[in-house]
């Protein structure tokens, strides 16, 4: 079940008179994901592991809790925005000889997203990499935390299609988005590696403040 607490996004309602600056606007989201079962597969010692059924949780209010932040430009009803979301994965049902999975500091998205409003509606598609750090114990052995750079991964692609709803009051606004997300990370284990599919329905809900540019009224 999808489930959110605080998110953002916004945009202006109508085409940008010629000459009129673009609008900005600065967000941040809590919300959670429902993820489907996808395919694990785990080399470790040149033996590989599948499971084909792997089911995942991202426990998105417990420590740490799944948060957003986004940057956005609007130039009319258009805009492009930056995004960093931080969602995270544990395994529940590991199998021997995985006894513990998790990505949970976290399976980071890192997107670059194209939006166009209609009204108090927005809609969009979103692109680009998982910064992931996992954590877990293959064979008895756990992932040392000192790889990477602090422990990140720069692990694969993410891409989401995204819709959602705000209200403004002034230069503040409350939204409500959710978006399906597909993303692949190559993540390493001790002495080996793990290929790590996630597709999942996310929620956020939120606040966010605008600068410059028109009010964002509906027409």
């Amino acid at each position: 079940m999808l489930l959110a607490l605080l998110g953002v996004a916004a945009r202006p309602a109508a085409a940008a008179a010629p000459g009129e600056p673009p609008t900005w606007t600065v967000e941040a989201a809590l919300g959670d994901a429902f993820n489907f079962p996808t395919r694990l597969d785990v080399h470790q010692l040149g033996y590989p592991v599948a499971i084909q059924h792997a089911e995942w949780e991202t426990r998105g209010f417990e420590s740490p809790v799944y948060w957003s932040l986004r940057a956005t430009v609007w130039t009319g009803d258009r805009a492009w925005a930056f995004e960093l979301t931080h969602h995270k994965l544990t395994l529940a049902n590991p199998v021997d000889p995985v006894g513990d999975f998790r990505v949970t500091h976290g399976f980071n998205l890192l997107t670059v997203q194209r939006l166009i409003a209609r009204g108090d509606f927005h809609a969009g598609l979103g692109a680009g990499g998982v910064i992931a750090h996992p954590e877990n114990r293959v064979r008895g052995l756990d992932l040392s935390q000192a790889g990477g750079i602090g422990g990140y991964y720069l692990a694969g692609p993410t891409g989401a299609v995204l819709a959602g709803w705000h209200h403004d009051v002034d230069r503040a606004f409350v939204m409500a988005e959710g978006r399906f997300v597909a993303s692949y990370a190559h993540v390493p284990v001790t002495d080996g590696h793990a290929a790590v599919v996630q597709l999942g329905l996310h929620g956020h809900i939120g606040l966010g403040w605008r600068f410059g540019g028109a009010t964002m009224a509906t027409p």
